[in-house]
């Protein structure tokens, strides 16, 4: 029928800060695919989140959030599996997790992508790390992404920056290392 699900989980608040999440829902990883797609300024994710993104999965996913901190860790059926049979792709194991340091601010103008006047000034970090075991071919894929997100008062004449740099853990392929200084390769 063409229609995928999102979203399809249940959380509990055990207060203090802890969280559980059962279902299927957008895995801990990046701070840009963290933000809701109707919180963006524009039409969508970026190439660079895209190609790099763990997206959906089905699973539980523990939570924390403190003043200072914010954490998740979900174990799941596999890295981008969003509609898939639990057990489908088969793999032994796969968890994705995202820590975040906040150095100034609060937590909710972080939660879209743009400033608004009167915000002030916020700035986070954060680190996001996935992998899975393929219980078929016994390969680990693994992603891994730093970021650091700036949020300033538009009236300042400055805008929000969100830096990040992601890495699929795979490298070059040895047949094109040869390749790599070629133009246009």
């Amino acid at each position: 029928n063409g229609q995928n699900l999102a979203d399809a989980s249940v959380a509990k608040d055990f207060g203090n800060g802890v969280s559980l999440t059962v279902g299927q829902f957008k895995l801990p990883f990046s701070a840009e695919y963290g933000l809701d797609a109707g919180n963006l300024q524009f039409n969508d994710y970026s190439v660079v989140n895209t190609l790099m993104c763990t997206a959906y999965a089905q699973g539980l996913m523990l939570g924390y959030s403190a003043d200072a901190i914010r954490a998740g860790v979900a174990y799941i059926n596999a890295i981008d599996s969003a509609n898939a049979t639990w057990g489908v792709p088969t793999n032994d194991w796969a968890f994705s997790l995202r820590g975040e340091y906040k150095l100034s601010g609060d937590w909710a103008q972080f939660n879209d992508g743009q400033s608004w006047k009167g915000e002030g000034f916020g700035a986070l970090i954060g680190i996001g790390y996935a992998a899975e075991r393929s219980d078929i071919s016994d390969e680990t894929p693994s992603f891994l992404t730093v970021d650091a997100t700036v949020d300033e008062d538009p009236r300042l004449d400055e805008v929000r920056i969100l830096v990040s740099v992601s890495d699929d853990g795979r490298g070059i392929a040895p047949e094109h290392l040869d390749d790599i200084f070629t133009d246009f390769f």
